[in-house]
């Protein structure tokens, strides 16, 4: 999540896409263990997904992006974001 904690993005364009296809996602995407916890890091997630007028946002990964993915639904809902 830390992507969406500091306003940091990737577009996906199938050229981009191509040049790792059927290699694996880590270093297209990269990975982390970063969990959204206290209050700053919840109200940065929410700035991003306001500033980039977010409708929809993919998490990927194993149980802790699942986690997380859950408390930034609740707290998208809590602040009327359509994310």
């Amino acid at each position: 999540p830390k992507g969406v904690m500091v306003n940091a993005y990737s577009i996906l364009t199938d050229e981009v896409i191509d040049k790792y296809r059927n290699s694996g996602g880590f270093t297209m995407l990269s990975s982390g263990r970063d969990k959204i916890e206290s209050e700053e890091q919840f109200q940065m997630a929410v700035e991003t997904a306001r500033a980039n007028q977010l409708d929809g946002l993919i998490v990927i990964g194993g149980d802790d992006s699942n986690t997380n993915a859950c408390v930034l639904a609740e707290r998208y809902a809590a602040e009327g974001l359509t994310t």
